[in-house]
């Protein structure tokens, strides 16, 4: 059943009460599963765990964890720069895979779980979770319909927690692909970069604009970035 049947298989043969889908070019840090074991028993209500390290979206009190529900839940996992879906820790039931999204559905998942029980957030800098360098020349970065599906699923729940939600959703989709498309340039993927680059002026106009220039300067930081830049001047 491909990439989504094998992991909600995953989540069906899973004995222990809470499940981490750790992909093979992902890393965490030694104490990552410790707190998250922690965080769960702070609330039975808690269904996600998210390890963020300092993301600046997270500026609830309680230091290096919190428990948020609702906007800010959603808010603080929308807003994670390219996160890896070895940062997130499930309660086993909590809830699937969803088929519709084949390329990312933990970019589905984990934000439509932010926006029922509690989340469990961490920023502490010694609970991380890590893509390798490796993760740059990922297949599914190459499909033509790549940025189609992983739109879909970012701003799938985004619009129900209203316009602050919707926005921020909108704006870290758009950094992420910015980000891939940059990965896809420095590997020689100039066309398929090109092609994903127009596809996300499609679907969201705003882009175009006002988000490539807020994020230019950062691009020029990234590996093949400037010439990203160079590229949609053309």
């Amino acid at each position: 059943h491909g990439l989504v049947g094998a992991w909600n298989r995953c989540l069906d043969l899973a004995e222990a009460d809470l499940v981490h889908v750790l992909h093979c070019d992902e890393q965490v840090s030694p104490g990552f599963h410790g707190a998250a074991k922690q965080a769960f028993q702070l609330d039975s209500a808690v269904t996600l765990f998210a390890a963020m390290g300092t993301s600046r979206q997270l500026s609830s009190p309680g230091g290096d964890l919190a428990l948020l529900s609702g906007l800010p839940a959603i808010q603080a996992v929308l807003g994670m720069e390219k996160p890896a879906a070895g940062a997130f820790v499930v309660r086993r039931g909590s809830d699937r895979f969803d088929p519709a999204y084949l390329y990312c559905p933990d970019e589905e998942l984990f934000p439509r779980l932010a926006s029922k029980g509690l989340t469990a957030v961490s920023r502490s800098q010694s609970v991380s979770s890590t893509s390798r360098p490796d993760q740059a020349r990922r297949a599914t970065w190459l499909e033509g319909d790549w940025v189609d599906v992983y739109v879909a699923a970012r701003l799938r729940n985004a619009g129900s927690f209203g316009p602050a939600a919707e926005e921020m959703a909108r704006q870290s989709t758009v950094r992420n692909v910015l980000s891939v498309v940059a990965s896809l340039v420095t590997s020689g993927q100039t066309a398929i970069a090109r092609r994903h680059l127009d596809r996300l002026e499609d679907l969201l106009p705003e882009a175009t604009d006002e988000w490539r220039f807020a994020v230019a300067k950062k691009m020029a930081t990234w590996p093949g970035g400037v010439r990203l830049m160079r590229l949609r001047r053309r």
